[in-house]
């Protein structure tokens, strides 16, 4: 089910629309399913973890579902006054088709109208998978890279492009204090008992024990070898990839541009 690229044109999608307001009257029922909600900000690994979900036997991915460049009708859905009660429904659907997993970036969920508030009472039986980077340079680089390159993910067929980056302090720290502040909203104890955090470092470096040893159990799935067509896009070090590294190398390793996070503390910090 799971796909990178999704082809469908604007009719096609209109009418996946019109399937879902059927569906509805179906009162499908999430709270019998083994679903899953991906929570992530750009650029921490929730592709590769949508795509390792996938290739278990009992789960789909359906990834970004609110992503207006994959389905059209988001951005006129977008411009209506009940756009955050369809957005939510639109969730309910897909989340509904027995084990299924829906990654929601959080400023797509924004210019929606919809929070994390909002999914945690919609859903109150659905689990959540919280992805994200502790090192905030990681992700930075890798979406000014994809913007540039409008590469978004890498196979061993990909031919990436070798770039080289220059660092505005003020535009990197705005990114980093924008994208703690959206982790700080998942603070809450009743969501975080539904959720597994995940560090994209662990998800790329060790898969398989992660999955089996904590993934799976969580989501209450049998555990097979998981499996993806995707390669880490930057792989050189920070050091030969940022032109002015000197100027922020102690920057980069700063609390200012760490997210990290602890359970007991209370969540993200």
């Amino acid at each position: 089910m799971f796909t990178f690229i999704d082809n469908k044109n604007y009719w096609t999608s209109k009418s996946n629309y019109f399937i879902f307001f059927l569906r509805n009257l179906l009162q499908l029922d999430v709270d019998h399913t083994k679903s899953v909600i991906i929570l992530c900000a750009p650029r921490t690994g929730s592709t590769l973890i949508s795509s390792y979900l996938d290739s278990l036997n009992e789960f789909n991915s359906y990834g970004e579902i609110l992503n207006p460049e994959q389905y059209p009708f988001i951005e006129k859905l977008n411009r209506l006054p009940f756009k955050k009660a369809l957005s939510l429904l639109k969730i309910k659907f897909i989340l509904a088709d027995k084990n299924a997993s829906v990654k929601l970036i959080f400023s797509q969920c924004e210019r929606l109208g919809v929070n994390v508030n909002d999914l945690e009472k919609k859903f109150p039986s659905v689990k959540f998978l919280i992805i994200y980077r502790s090192c905030l340079i990681d992700s930075y680089i890798s979406y000014q890279r994809a913007k540039r390159t409008n590469e978004w993910f890498r196979t061993k067929d990909t031919n990436s492009q070798q770039l080289s980056f220059r660092i505005d302090k003020d535009d990197f720290l705005n990114y980093c204090r924008s994208t703690k502040k959206l982790y700080y909203r998942c603070n809450s104890e009743s969501l975080l008992n539904r959720s597994m955090v995940v560090e994209y470092q662990r998800l790329a470096t060790e898969p398989q024990k992660l999955f089996q040893e904590e993934i799976c159990p969580f989501l209450d799935i049998t555990y097979t070898p998981v499996k993806s067509p995707l390669r880490k896009q930057i792989v050189t070090p920070l050091s030969e990839l940022i032109e002015n590294f000197d100027e922020i190398s102690e920057l980069i390793n700063s609390p200012d541009t760490l997210l990290q996070f602890d359970r007991s503390a209370g969540g993200f910090y």
